[in-house]
């Protein structure tokens, strides 16, 4: 009986594993929250971008639950875009003497070899005094996002949402960028920009359609798409953000989708199942042989 008990205790502990949490639950198709932003300013040309931007990459997995990062390359460079001029202009990125630069939250935090160290700990306590009632959830469709903005109208006033597509990895054949480098990560490749006291919009590159909008006292519906191919490491960040100031008021990034438990996988189910069956077995105690 000793022996049964154990091992009904054991089964017990392993079914509740067995059990996705509700966060693994939730539908893998929706995401709601507020990410820290990190914007880098970097170049193709430049020598130190080579060592910043690998440490950038394992700053975004180290807080992957709470950082989505930018790059941004100036004009000249070979793989600057309209996109990228309009976030600069919207950054100030003409404050920074050179490249490798860093926005931490749409503050300049500061340029050259930077303590890396230093900026997980601000990209931490960042999140911890984020102090916007605004929130944003998004979900992808077969065409493009469906976004909402939950925040009054008095929040929203001088503000814009801005959607982003960028991609996870880019490659130039070798020689392109005079600084030897030929993957750069986190790429931003267009945007759109809606006002929300207007109702006007900015497009950084093409492909962008506003399929529907919808304007409530206390939210902001949008359903948007975007006609380009978009390959596999392409990502969508929405910022909610003041005109006037690049402060982010909030964030939200498809990444947290794609890495998300697929809530439609049942196979726990049949684990269960295995696990279950395999503990009635040992409930039944073995009869002796003579």
């Amino acid at each position: 009986m000793v022996v049964a008990a154990k091992s009904w205790i054991l089964i017990l502990l392993l079914l509740l594993s067995a059990i996705p949490s509700s966060s693994q639950a939730s539908s893998n198709m929706e995401y709601k929250g507020s990410k820290v932003l990190v914007e880098e300013l970097t170049a193709t040309w430049c020598e130190y971008c080579v060592i910043i931007d690998t440490q950038v990459v394992e700053l975004q997995q180290v807080h992957a639950s709470r950082l989505i990062t930018i790059t941004i390359h100036p004009k000249g460079d070979p793989l600057n875009n309209m996109a990228m001029d309009l976030r600069a202009a919207h950054l100030n990125t003409s404050e920074a003497n050179g490249t490798p630069a860093f926005w931490l939250n749409g503050a300049f935090y500061g340029e050259g070899v930077i303590d890396m160290s230093s900026l997980s700990r601000q990209v931490m306590n960042s999140e911890s005094y984020r102090t916007s009632s605004s929130e944003l959830a998004m979900s992808q469709t077969a065409e493009g996002m469906n976004i909402k903005l939950t925040s009054s109208e008095e929040d929203r006033n001088g503000s814009r949402l801005t959607i982003m597509l960028v991609e996870e990895s880019v490659t130039l054949r070798k020689g392109a960028a005079s600084n030897g480098q030929t993957e750069f990560h986190n790429v931003l490749l267009n945007s759109f920009s809606i006002f929300l006291d207007n109702q006007s919009t900015e497009e950084g590159g093409i492909g962008w359609t506003l399929i529907q909008s919808e304007f409530t006292s206390d939210s902001v519906n949008l359903q948007l798409a975007n006609d380009g191919v978009l390959e596999d490491d392409v990502f969508w960040v929405i910022i909610h953000e003041s005109v006037d100031s690049p402060y982010p008021l909030a964030v939200v990034s498809s990444l947290e989708i794609d890495n998300a438990p697929d809530a439609d996988d049942s196979s726990w189910i049949w684990l269960l199942a295995i696990v279950g069956g395999f503990g009635v077995f040992l409930s039944f105690p073995l009869k002796k042989r003579d």
